[in-house]
């Protein structure tokens, strides 16, 4: 799941100017499934606008596990704030999941363009602390020991994203991606399923959440409710 606009997609915060000036320099590059974008540690020289298909961000742990990070798919830009790092490695491999189309756009483009417009370097900028804000947020829930409970927040930290009226989210990752994104086996994960389902805490069709009882649900894994509640 994507957290900011400048992962969902950096023309939201251009003008239309803007736009088609990266565009129009852009180059349309294409993937077949499984071939490789960038490695980690490769000098990150450009960022990605992606077109058609779905591309995998991950790192190969010490005892040799993949660890994804996240899926990236239609719509979605990737790699943007690294072009304000000097010097900038991509800290992760990209893979195509099936079959790509992208738009490639180097460093000096995007440079050039904040450069000579203060409002978008602005809006840059906002993304980024929100950027740094939920990886503290991350940071967070990953400190708790129980699995059950970065379970639990994580479906919170959907519904406060989505803001559904009613109490539902919509899984927005495979389930494979989900666990290694809360650092548990996919085994675990679905335990943790099976046993919310088992006391009626949750119920799951058409890859959508429902929650009956929050109150249980939270109080379960040793939680307050007031982790849904909607902020302002």
């Amino acid at each position: 799941m994507n957290h900011n606009t400048l992962d969902n997609n950096i023309l939201q915060l251009m003008t239309d100017r803007e736009q088609k000036k990266m565009l129009d320099i852009g180059r349309n590059i294409q993937l077949s499934k499984r071939q490789i974008l960038f490695h980690y540690g490769d000098s990150a020289t450009a960022f990605y606008l992606i077109k058609s298909g779905k591309i995998k961000l991950f790192r190969i742990s010490s005892a040799g596990r993949e660890k994804v990070f996240g899926i990236h798919e239609k719509g979605d830009s990737m790699g943007v704030m690294l072009m304000f790092i000097p010097n900038s490695r991509y800290p992760m491999t990209a893979q195509a999941e099936q079959d790509c189309e992208l738009i490639k756009i180097n460093k000096e483009i995007l440079i050039d363009l904040t450069t000579h417009s203060p409002q978008l370097a602005e809006r840059l900028l906002g993304c980024i602390g929100g950027h740094m804000l939920h990886l503290i947020n991350t940071i967070d829930k990953l400190s708790h020991p129980d699995a059950g409970q970065r379970l639990v927040i994580h479906f919170a930290e959907l519904y406060q994203t989505q803001k559904n009226s009613e109490l539902f989210i919509a899984l927005t990752d495979t389930k494979s991606v989900l666990a290694s994104q809360l650092g548990m086996q996919p085994e675990t994960l679905s335990r943790l399923f099976r046993k919310f389902k088992k006391e009626s805490l949750l119920l799951e069709k058409n890859h959508k959440v429902y929650f009956p009882d929050i109150e249980k649900l939270c109080d379960s894994v040793d939680l307050t409710s007031d982790i849904f509640q909607h902020k302002n």
